[in-house]
C-alpha cells in the first residue's frame, strides 16, 4: 500500500485533543467554516452497502470497477492506490453508485469499502497526495473547505435520518494517494469492519480530526509530525481492541463490535429515533 513519505522530525508538539468528535462537537470546532448551500450537481445519497471487498482487494476492485466505466470510457491505468486521484481528475467517469457530489473544487464519493452504514470520502479536486503536502494558509483553507463540505453532507443526510451521528477524520497514514476526509456514521457495523487495524484506525486517535490538522498547520506551517508522535500513532493501530466509549477490551472483532453496538450505540440510536418522532 502507498504510504505517506517519511515525516520529518519537528520539535513542537500540539496540545490539541486528537479525538474526533461527532457532529455537534465538530460544528463547535468549525470556527469560520460555514455549511455550504445545496448544489444542482448533487447525485443523491448512498442507498445500500454494496458488500465490496476489504482493502486487500484494492487492486482487483479498481481494475474491475474503477475509473473507466463512465460515459467517456477513460480506462484507469495507474496504480490501484492512485485511483482516488483519477477520480478527482475525471469525476464524470465515476460509477453512479459511488458518486454523491462534485464541483470544480471538491469531490464527495461513497467509500468503496464502507466501515459503517454511511461512509463517505471528501476530497479536493486539486492534486494533494498526502497530508504532508499541506502548506501554510493554502493548506489551512483546503482543510476548512473539506470540513465545510463534510458538515454540509451530514446536514443533508440528517434530513432523511437524524438518528445517526457522524465522525470526521483523516488517517495519519493513508492507504491511498490523494488526501481524503472520512465522514462516517458511528455504528461501525458493516462486514467490511472486520480487522483490528480497521477498528483501531477509525475508533482511536489514529483517526485525526480536521481541528487537529489545522492546529498542526498553524503551529508548524505544514503537516509535520515528530518521530515520537509518528511512533505513537503507529502503535495505536496494533493495540488491543477497545471500546471507544468505555475502553472495555474485546477478545476479537465480533466481540468488540457486539459490545459496542449493544451497550452504547443501539441505546443512543433508539434515543435519537424517539426524539425525532417527538419533534414531528
Amino acid at each position: 500500500m502507498a504510504q505517506d513519505p517519511a515525516i520529518q522530525k519537528q520539535a513542537s508538539t500540539p496540545t490539541a485533543d486528537t479525538s474526533t468528535p461527532t457532529t455537534s462537537a465538530s460544528k463547535d470546532n468549525a470556527g469560520d467554516i460555514q455549511a455550504l448551500p445545496p448544489s444542482p450537481n448533487s447525485q443523491g445519497r448512498w442507498l445500500t452497502s454494496k458488500g465490496l471487498g476489504s482493502t486487500d482487494d484494492l487492486e482487483e476492485f479498481y481494475q474491475r470497477r474503477g475509473v473507466g466505466a463512465g460515459q467517456k470510457g477513460r480506462p484507469f491505468k495507474g496504480r490501484p492506490t492512485d485511483a482516488l486521484l483519477a477520480y478527482c481528475q475525471y469525476p464524470e467517469d465515476i460509477e453512479q453508485e459511488f458518486m454523491y457530489y462534485y464541483d470544480e473544487r471538491v469531490l464527495v464519493i461513497n467509500d468503496a469499502y464502507p466501515k459503517s452504514k454511511y461512509h463517505f470520502l471528501v476530497l479536493p479536486r486539486k492534486r494533494i497526495l498526502y497530508l504532508t503536502d499541506l502548506r501554510g494558509e493554502e493548506g489551512i483553507q483546503t482543510v476548512k473547505e473539506l470540513f465545510g463540505r463534510a458538515l454540509w453532507l451530514v446536514d443533508r443526510l440528517k434530513v432523511n435520518d437524524a438518528s445517526y451521528e457522524y465522525k470526521y477524520g483523516f488517517h495519519v497514514r493513508q492507504s491511498m494517494s490523494q488526501i481524503h476526509l472520512h465522514v462516517l456514521s458511528t455504528d461501525y457495523s458493516t462486514a467490511r469492519m472486520k480487522r483490528k487495524e480497521h477498528w483501531n484506525s477509525f475508533t482511536t486517535e489514529f483517526f485525526i480530526s480536521p481541528a487537529y490538522v489545522l492546529q498542526i498547520l498553524r503551529e508548524r506551517g505544514r503537516f509535520q509530525l515528530s518521530d515520537q508522535e509518528r511512533e505513537r500513532f503507529e502503535a495505536i493501530v496494533s493495540q488491543n481492541l477497545q471500546c471507544p466509549v468505555c475502553k472495555t477490551v474485546g477478545r476479537n472483532m465480533p466481540d468488540i463490535k457486539r459490545h459496542y453496538l449493544q451497550t452504547h450505540w443501539q441505546p443512543r440510536h433508539l434515543e435519537l429515533q424517539r426524539h425525532g418522532k417527538e419533534a414531528k
